[in-house]
């Protein structure tokens, strides 16, 4: 009689723990994988404050959260400032058809503030400024004529009609006029030898006798001798050096020509005698 072994089959070690399973091949070389790649990972480079640089440049965002706050609370202010508006304008509209202007105005006292405060800028601002630029001109321009002009400083305009040889072209700035003196004066050849020319209105005291205030100035001059050129007295005096004066009175000026050099006589005469 044959007898069977009839014990139950005894199950492998550690098969009843799952975490002691054997893997597959295929999970495990999905393990096997995964940690090659987590060893060839390059580590972290850290700067010198301890912050990796991964985590830096996680916390860069593109707009960071200062300009985001500036947008977000423009944003708002321009929504504000336009349900503002809006609100003032039903003020105003509803105004005109309210039964008790009083009581709509205290109801809607806000509104009404803010509508006087809207007006008193819009009146007073720019009167404001409109003074402000009339005062900020007015001291720019007396900045600059208090420190560029001189009331006594030469200037090329004088303050009355010049005489001059006839045909003789006299530019604007050939021309020099003492303010605080009086005259004027410009230079021109006689012979090809220099000449000033210098004249001033005649004093009130000699313009009833023009011949004798030209006497009476031409003596303190020193030029003493009296001559006659187309009938227009004329007084000549000649330094010691050379240089020659002839001082006479003409349409209520005093004109005194004086050379640089000796020059002759005759040419001198001809050169007083063409003044007109």
């Amino acid at each position: 009689m044959e007898f069977k072994n009839r014990s139950p089959r005894r199950k492998p070690m550690f098969d009843d723990i799952p975490s002691a399973r054997w893997l597959d091949d295929s999970v495990w070389e999905k393990t096997r994988r995964r940690d090659a790649v987590q060893t060839d990972r390059p580590a972290k480079k850290r700067d010198d404050s301890g912050v990796s640089k991964v985590r830096r440049d996680f916390k860069k965002p593109s707009l960071n959260l200062g300009q985001y706050y500036t947008k977000f609370r423009s944003s708002r202010a321009t929504r504000f400032v336009l349900e503002q508006i809006n609100l003032i304008y039903k003020f105003v509209k509803g105004l005109p058809s309210a039964p008790a202007k009083f009581l709509y105005i205290k109801k809607h006292y806000r509104q009404a503030v803010a509508l006087l405060i809207c007006l008193i800028a819009v009146l007073v601002v720019p009167l404001t400024i409109i003074e402000t630029g009339e005062k900020t001109d007015q001291s720019v321009a007396g900045t600059s004529t208090n420190s560029t002009a001189d009331p006594n400083a030469p200037t090329n305009e004088p303050l009355f009609e010049i005489i001059k040889p006839a045909g003789r072209e006299l530019k604007k700035e050939d021309v020099i006029f003492d303010p605080q003196r009086k005259f004027a004066k410009f230079t021109d050849e006689i012979n090809g030898i220099p000449a000033i020319i210098s004249q001033q209105p005649l004093p009130e005291i000699y313009r009833t006798n023009p011949a004798d205030g030209a006497a009476k100035i031409a003596k303190d001059f020193g030029a003493s001798e009296l001559i006659s050129v187309d009938g227009q007295q004329v007084y000549f005096g000649q330094d010691e050096k050379g240089p020659m004066t002839m001082i006479f009175a003409k349409n209520g000026n005093l004109v005194f020509v004086s050379t640089t050099k000796a020059v002759d006589k005759e040419a001198l005469k001809v050169y007083v005698g063409n003044f007109e």
